[in-house]
């Protein structure tokens, strides 16, 4: 990477067609914290930066990797990877030195192969016929036969860099395609998602005759695992060496559910492929058309149906369109795709999403128009109902993470991903007997304002067995210290619902999760925060709520009437102090913006969860100082429930005093806000 803008090795960097990675840990590796912990405590030495460096998804590593991106696409790629744990000393038990996820890129057109090897192992070899030395060769030589082969030119692109650029500015461009299916691609498990190649409409879809446009819609329920099928299709198309375009239709960014950007970054990815479309395209420069603000439909028809498809180009063009239920207007994209069929290059486009009315009822009306056209074209919808991602050794209830394998379980690790085009992290913690094969509930806790994860898990002990023994608890940070809501917040409230939405991918794809069992709290502009999850869509990804002296500057009485559940009833607990000096329970101008009456906020989220107000039960102690008030929710009894503690301060409720209490000037309090909330966890689930 460092000689790509060197002149002294200009020569060698454009000589290099293919790179053969060993084991690479391209995303660390957990045991880099571990031999630098090692160190520090045997006081041989302090730790190293080297070995930091290679730490589970460390900042240089995600710096390394997103400029590796920019050029892997011009190169052949075979990532091998071990498959035996390693002997790191004579006594000491084998352990896996580097899981797959670490050792394969997960790139479009990648070649991953697995080597009957442990660490060591993957480049010793005993003799010439080892198979793993045959493997390895046999790579070799196929990569050097289609290098020396000149019948196996490479694919044409932009003349020049200058040219790329040009094309980003004109069709404004911020964000690079792959990283989202980079993010998807690295939740696949081996062995899932090959049932779509046996998928009866999708091979239809894929063999149709050269001439002709095909459309195909896959639909399945929430949190089965679409998005992940839907890298699994483009790198299947990748290795199949069909020209592909895609696009991940993002709710959580409101930049991304548009069709403007949809189609912008597709005829972005077609003209990185295609020479004479590229060309055709920076001619547009001159009408000074601002594609950015402009209409979808005129996008739709001064660059797609003028220029592409009248292009004399006739291998076909695949796109892979996810989230569509998720798009500001999934009609208008069906409506528009009904134009294909007049294509003269064929378009293979598949269609990922939820099933809705909606959707189908637009479906139907492509299905009438289409009939007409003189080319022929397929509808068809293959339903998932269960986790396309679920991983072997799964149970029916756990998700792609069950069957991984975890260093130290029962010790708070650090994570990051990218979400939003922002770096992002979090922290989690395993129960000490965490097994991988069974599924586990997940509690995710926000910290309050100017503070982190990590602060809330030693404020609110909640990673102790003691609340819990059997969960696995998610600590994320936010931007700058906050959550969004509040007038100070770095981060939009689309930005943080999306890094929610990506967070549980990324634990999913990482640990055995108990999907009907994932759970929200929080204190102060975090529980907020929690409050703003279960008002938004993002929120039907979880069984219950309970944010704790929450202040809901998006929920307040201008805005209150914007909060729509998922689902109704929606469990949900309050705990609030009397006394609360930062967020009052009365209500009014709060430090982030205007803040509601504990009072008539519970009132809201009565009417929401269709509670029975007239029968609510409340039960006083310790001489009248707590109040417990519970609503019955339809079918669901306790549905509802809030904590007021009159005396308390702004502080997170605790029988032994805690950070919280100490700033906020007060001593333990006569409950236990971590013992109530998991407590009512554990009575719901997610229908």
């Amino acid at each position: 990477m460092q000689g790509q803008n060197d002149p002294e090795y200009e020569s060698i960097i454009k000589a290099i067609s293919a790179i053969t990675f060993l084991a690479t840990p391209h995303r660390g590796t957990h045991l880099a914290e571990t031999l630098n912990r090692i160190l520090q405590t045997a006081m041989i030495t302090n730790s190293k930066q080297y070995i930091s460096d290679l730490a589970k998804n460390s900042f240089t590593l995600q710096k390394l990797n997103e400029q590796f991106r920019h050029v892997a696409p011009r190169l052949d790629i075979v990532s091998f990877y071990e498959t035996q744990p390693t002997s790191l000393t004579l006594k000491s038990p084998r352990i896996m030195v580097l899981e797959k996820d670490s050792s394969v890129l997960g790139y479009p057109g990648e070649t991953s192969k697995a080597l009957d090897a442990d660490h060591h192992g993957v480049c010793k070899y005993e003799s010439p016929r080892d198979p793993n030395y045959i493997t390895v060769r046999n790579v070799l030589k196929s990569l050097l036969s289609k290098i020396i082969s000149t019948n196996n030119s490479r694919k044409p692109g932009p003349s020049n860099r200058r040219e790329s650029h040009d094309l980003r500015s004109f069709l404004a461009i911020t964000e690079i395609p792959a990283i989202d299916y980079s993010f998807f691609r690295d939740q696949w498990a081996r062995g899932t998602c090959e049932w779509i190649l046996q998928d009866v409409n999708f091979v239809e879809w894929l063999q149709v005759s050269e001439s002709t446009s095909s459309l195909l819609w896959l639909s399945g329920g929430a949190a089965t695992g679409k998005s992940v099928l839907s890298s699994f299709i483009i790198n299947h198309l990748a290795e199949r060496d069909a020209c592909c375009q895609y696009y991940f239709i993002r709710f959580g960014d409101q930049k991304k559910r548009t069709l403007s950007s949809l189609l912008r970054s597709i005829a972005y990815q077609i003209a990185l492929t295609i020479p004479g479309f590229l060309q055709r395209l920076l001619e547009l420069t001159d009408e000074a058309v601002d594609y950015e603000t402009a209409d979808p439909r005129t996008i739709w028809e001064r660059i797609f149906k003028s220029i592409l498809f009248n292009m004399e180009e006739r291998k076909p063009l695949y796109w892979v369109i996810d989230g569509l239920d998720e798009a500001h207007d999934p009609r208008a994209i069906i409506k528009l795709l009904s134009d294909v069929a007049h294509s003269s290059i064929p378009l293979r486009i598949v269609l990922i999403g939820r099933r809705s009315s909606e959707i189908e009822s637009s479906f139907q009306k492509i299905i009438s128009a289409m009939k007409f056209s003189s080319f022929a074209s397929i509808l068809a919808a293959s339903v998932v109902d269960t986790p396309v991602t679920a991983a072997p050794t799964a149970t029916s209830a756990g998700t792609a993470g069950c069957g991984k394998s975890h260093l130290l379980p029962g010790i708070t690790k650090y994570h990051s991903l990218t979400s939003s085009g922002r770096e992002r992290n979090y922290f989690i913690h395993a129960p000490g007997n965490y097994s991988e094969t069974t599924p586990y509930p997940v509690v995710v806790g926000f910290h309050g304002s100017s503070s982190i994860g990590l602060f809330f898990e030693v404020d609110t002990g909640l990673s102790s067995d003691t609340f819990s023994a059997n969960k696995i608890m998610v600590y994320p940070n936010g931007v700058g210290g906050a959550w969004a809501g509040a007038n100070y917040s770095e981060a939009s409230v689309e930005e943080d619902l999306q890094f929610v939405s990506d967070l549980l991918d990324d634990v999913r794809g990482s640990y055995c999760v108990d999907d009907s069992r994932i759970y929200a709290t929080g204190m102060s502009i975090g529980g907020g925060f929690v409050n703003t999850i279960a008002c938004n869509d993002v929120g039907n990804q979880f069984a219950a709520f309970a944010p704790a002296s929450g202040s809901y500057y998006t929920d307040n009485d201008a805005a209150h009437e914007d909060c729509k559940p998922a689902r109704s009833p929606l469990p949900l607990l309050e705990v609030h102090g009397g006394a609360d000096g930062s967020v009052h329970y009365d209500g009014g101008d709060g430090e982030g913006g205007e803040e509601p009456s504990i009072s008539n906020w519970l009132g809201w989220w009565a009417q929401r969860n269709g509670c029975d107000d007239s029968a609510k039960q409340v039960e006083d102690s310790f001489d009248g100082d707590v109040h417990h008030t519970t609503w019955n929710c339809g079918s669901e009894e306790g549905a509802l429930q809030h904590w007021k503690i009159d005396d308390m301060g702004h502080c997170w409720a605790s029988t032994e005093i805690n950070f919280s209490q100490v700033a906020a000037g007060q001593g333990p309090t006569h409950i236990q806000a971590s013992q109530i909330i998991m407590e009512f966890f554990d009575k719901f689930t997610k229908p």
